[in-house]
Parts: C-alpha cells; sequence; structure tokens
C-alpha cells in the first residue's frame, strides 16, 4: 500500500495475511440408552450441534448424527400342556411350569429381558393317581414336609392361585420354611404318575 507520510514520503506498506478457515465436523454414532457427547448426555435420536473455538481462534461448530436404542423388557405368560414339555420357547428351554428370566440383546445390541409365567395343564386323567397310601407329615407344618409311600421324583409346590412357588427334585422331603402362611397343592411326581395333596403352611 504506497501512500504519503507525515513528511510528505511516499511510504509502501506492506501486509502478510493468512485466512484461517474453521473446521466443521460431523459424527455419527449409534448408542444404547444414552450417549455423552463433549460432556452433555443426550438420550434420545437427532442432530446436534456443539459451537467452540479452535486452535486458530475460529468458531467451529460441530454436528453430531444421533441414533439412541432402547433395552426391552418383555412380560408374557404361556399355556401349554403337560404333553409339550419339555418346550421350546424361542430357543430356551421349558420344563416346568412356573416364572422364568431370560436376559439377552436386542438386534441393537441393547439388554433384552423377558420375564415369562408358563402355566401347564395336566392332560389324561390317568396321569392322576390317588396312591392311597401315600402320606403327608406334619400336616399343617411350619417348615418341613415328609413324603411317605412312594419314591418321589417332583414335588412342585403351588400357592392359593395356582402359581409355582417352589420345585424339588428326588427328595421325600419339603422344606416350606421359607413360604408364607396359608394353603398349597404339592404336585407329587411318583414313579406311577401323579398324586396331588393339599398342606397347610402355618
Amino acid at each position: 500500500y504506497s501512500h504519503l507520510d507525515a513528511n510528505g514520503c511516499t511510504q509502501v506498506d506492506t501486509l502478510h495475511l493468512t485466512i484461517n478457515n474453521p473446521v466443521h465436523a460431523a459424527t455419527t454414532e449409534t448408542a444404547c440408552e444414552t450417549y455423552t457427547w463433549n460432556n452433555t448426555a443426550y438420550t434420545t435420536s437427532g442432530d446436534y450441534t456443539y459451537s467452540h473455538l479452535d486452535a486458530n481462534g475460529c468458531t467451529q461448530v460441530d454436528t453430531l448424527h444421533l441414533t439412541i436404542y432402547y433395552s426391552v423388557t418383555v412380560y408374557d405368560t404361556l399355556s401349554i400342556l403337560s404333553s409339550e414339555l419339555p418346550y421350546d420357547y424361542y430357543g430356551n428351554v421349558i420344563n416346568y411350569e412356573g416364572n422364568y428370566t431370560f436376559e439377552g440383546t436386542t438386534s441393537a445390541g441393547c439388554d433384552s429381558t423377558t420375564y415369562l409365567y408358563v402355566i401347564v395343564t395336566q392332560i389324561g386323567i390317568d396321569d392322576i393317581i390317588e396312591s392311597a397310601n401315600l402320606q403327608i407329615y406334619p400336616n399343617p407344618t411350619t417348615g418341613f414336609v415328609n413324603i411317605v409311600g412312594s419314591d418321589v421324583i417332583r414335588v412342585e409346590v403351588l400357592d392359593a392361585v395356582g402359581r409355582m412357588v417352589m420345585i424339588v427334585e428326588n427328595s421325600n422331603t419339603i422344606d416350606m420354611s421359607s413360604l408364607s402362611t396359608g394353603a398349597y397343592m404339592l404336585r407329587i411326581s411318583l414313579p406311577k404318575g401323579i398324586a396331588l395333596r393339599k398342606v397347610v403352611k402355618k
């Protein structure tokens, strides 16, 4: 830049100029439940921006393209016949009536939990036997119940509304001390069939 200075002399000034352009960064991310970006937690999908000064002091605006996936909890009830046991429930084996919990992941990789209640209906009148020589004592009981008269394969303890609350395998003694007071049904699997007996927990 040429111009006259205060003394009337020709002065030539030189400008050495550098223009810094800010960089705009874009990021695409997926996450389960929450994603933290620049100290901020995001819980919903969307496009987010973050403005800050870069190393040259220019204003830089970054963009986050975010997709949030969520964990899944499923409550399910399954009613099947005893002849269908063991039952395949989406790759999980059901052997008895009662409550089951299955842990897994969704297609997006998030946690998946299924709470399943299984109701098993016995079929065939010949499956239920009376076994007159089968005795249960003490009844009522405050804790242990003994089954006398046959070898026991399995005992399923059902509460007053038919929910299975306990299973005992290959034992003629049932510890009911952890159960609440009330009436229960014992479904006893024996070598010749199934016997039903009522017992009261005090």
